[in-house]
């Protein structure tokens, strides 16, 4: 990122009143933990783009095991439709997804995977599926199925860590246009 540019991104988020910006936090991150987005607040002002990525990814960590269970409230499963998505938050689920494949096969498997791993834990598989395959996918899936619920919560801790690093710098990015929205319909 150019560094002029970023820090637009960043003091756009760091001037936003606390309950806006715990707001952004949460929805745009897909992280339905109020925890985490008060313990980000708590951190602010950023000094720069690295310092933002780094507290929010600190503040997964530091999620308990309830509120990483909690943080699959609302998750969809892998392959499904974006129905209901727009804006912002369909643009990203489509790279998130981009590339899986969508044929019947592919997606059987993929099901039959997600089937096992609800029956175990209790919630939909999370993953960090940018740049993932199906068959990557359901590998992770296969995998994870081993996992104690402890263990379990690890890895998902990880992926959510993940996960909060691109969206935010996807949320950064677009927001170096002073002109973006922080909110989008």
């Amino acid at each position: 990122m150019n560094t002029s540019l970023e820090m637009h991104g960043v003091k756009r988020l760091n001037d936003l009143p606390r309950d806006e910006f715990i707001k952004v936090m949460l929805e745009l991150c897909h992280l339905p933990v109020e925890d985490w987005a008060i313990d980000v607040d708590r951190q602010r002002p950023f000094s720069d783009f690295e310092d933002l990525i780094e507290k929010a990814r600190s503040s997964v960590t530091a999620l308990s095991d309830a509120n990483v269970v909690a943080a699959h409230v609302g998750l969809r499963r892998l392959g499904s439709r974006h129905d209901g998505f727009t804006g912002r938050r369909l643009r990203w689920a489509k790279q998130e997804s981009a590339l899986m494949d969508r044929d019947d096969e592919a997606l059987q498997a993929l099901n039959e995977a997600q089937d096992a791993y609800e029956a175990k834990f209790g919630h939909v598989f999370l993953i960090s599926a940018t740049g993932l395959t199906n068959d990557e996918m359901v590998a992770a899936l296969r995998a994870r199925l081993a996992n104690s619920p402890e263990a379990e919560c690890d890895a998902a801790r990880e992926e959510l860590r993940k996960l909060v690093a691109i969206r935010l710098t996807r949320l950064v990015e677009e927001l170096e246009d002073p002109e973006a929205a922080l909110t989008e319909a």
